[in-house]
């Protein structure tokens, strides 16, 4: 028998660490790296939210969704 949740969970993490092995990029500027982390973290964030498409919102991005939700709300 196979694990499909376990599988599921390890798609997604496998795609998250695509994106984090893509954006996580060090600058030569000297910086500490709690701003480093926020940089990444920030980065992180905004591709989930703006450029990752959920099935679970209609293969939409969140912010695409939370727009169309307020011009509903609105109308």
């Amino acid at each position: 028998m196979t694990n499909f949740a376990g599988r599921k969970k390890g798609k997604k993490a496998s795609h998250q660490q695509d994106f984090i092995g893509e954006y996580w990029t060090f600058s030569t500027a000297p910086q500490s790296p709690i701003s480093e982390a926020h940089g990444a973290l920030d980065a992180y964030v905004r591709w989930y939210n703006e450029e990752r498409i959920h099935s679970a919102l209609d293969y939409r991005t969140p912010s695409e969704a939370e727009d169309e939700w307020f011009k509903q709300k609105a109308a």
